[in-house]
């Protein structure tokens, strides 16, 4: 088979979730797949970020909606066996469209519409309405995604496959030469750790909140709250909030750390919280769980289902149960003992390779 590959979102920029999936899943089937032609497609060079003498590379210069133009025109002329987009959209491919599998990350702009601008949610709501429905396959992270695609587009459950995402074992594998880094940020202290884009639908107004509930007991007088990722959508009203927190001090925000030194916060945090309002995946509660840690999630989406009964799950809308929980986790090193081991064992069941396995099993079945 010839397989083409949409590979821009690899060569953008920042460290988002669609890209850490593109080029997470592709270097996956590069590996496993021995007997297929991958034919990568990108505005911008990424040999760096995926070097293999078995893909072919397709760089084109950059243009205004480059999937539609540029991307759809090579891929015309190339006429490939399929195509595989890691991404909500469907080009404009014409009449004779090849067959076609796309992802499905989540549908956040229609549950939580108020969380994304204007412009914004009419895009993804045109583009991912169109690619559902023009696509051959659908691909998405969880069952919840699954059921969203179901409830809001009425497509037939059969078109959709679920295919769970893996975690980076580069990650686990870092070197420790930045535990000092972390001791110098945290001052030394105990610390919470958060890891996720700073937007509204991660719920971390509530979790400051929460936060400040547990800091009322002296046990937890020297505890930090660290959030660690870069400002997203409607970033500013977050920050003005914690600003009049009056454990704003203990607040630490790092912005989007380098790979070695999330590992070093995700080695020393006392424990992981995700109170978010909706994910699609959740990939930092599978990343807390592989290293051990700990782990307090929302009760809801894909968390729960990611984290099984490996998390303490809790009510993401009721800002006391968050600091309840917190707090029994805070105080509580046997539970947090057992959920560590719990959490090791349901990472076991969740890898890249095992990802691309399942992907290249609907490649193929096209």
């Amino acid at each position: 088979m010839k397989i083409a590959f949409y590979a821009n979102e690899i060569a953008k920029e920042g460290g988002f979730g669609v890209k850490t999936y593109s080029l997470e899943i592709i270097k996956s089937l590069l590996e496993i797949n021995r007997d297929d032609e991958f034919v990568l497609y990108s505005d911008k060079d990424i040999t760096k970020e995926v070097s293999s003498e078995r893909a072919k590379y397709v760089i084109r210069e950059p243009k205004r909606f480059w999937a539609f133009s540029v991307f759809a025109g090579e891929v015309r002329r190339d006429k490939p066996d399929v195509v595989f987009m890691p991404i909500q959209t469907f080009p404009f491919f014409g009449k004779n469209k090849p067959k076609t599998v796309i992802t499905v990350h989540d549908l956040a702009f229609l549950l939580f519409p108020r969380y994304f601008t204007f412009f914004r949610r009419k895009l993804l709501e045109f583009h991912t309405r169109r690619a559902v429905r023009l696509s051959d396959k659908i691909i998405v992270p969880s069952e919840a995604t699954k059921r969203d695609i179901v409830r809001f587009y009425g497509v037939n459950e059969d078109k959709i496959v679920v295919v769970y995402h893996g975690f980076s074992q580069n990650l686990l594998e870092m070197k420790k030469n930045r535990d000092d880094s972390v001791s110098e940020i945290t001052g030394g202290n105990p610390y919470i750790l958060f890891v996720g884009s700073i937007q509204p639908r991660k719920n971390i107004v509530s979790l400051v909140k929460a936060f400040e509930n547990i800091k009322k007991n002296s046990d937890n007088a020297d505890l930090k709250l660290v959030l660690c990722g870069g400002k997203g959508w409607f970033y500013e009203d977050i920050y003005k909030e914690i600003a009049k927190s009056p454990c704003k001090k203990d607040v630490i925000f790092t912005g989007s750390v380098e790979n070695d030194l999330l590992a070093a916060f995700y080695r020393n945090a006392l424990f992981f919280v995700m109170p978010s309002l909706y994910e699609g995946f959740g990939l930092p509660v599978l990343e807390a769980m592989s290293f051990g840690l700990p782990v307090v999630c929302s009760d809801n989406s894909s968390l729960s289902e990611i984290a099984g009964d490996a998390a303490l799950l809790i009510d993401p809308y009721r800002i006391s149960d968050i600091g309840e929980k917190m707090g029994i986790f805070a105080a509580d090193k046997d539970l947090r003992a057992q959920l560590s081991a719990k959490g090791l064992e349901r990472a076991k069941g969740f890898s890249w390779e095992k990802a691309g396995r399942e992907t290249l099993k609907v490649l193929k079945a096209l």
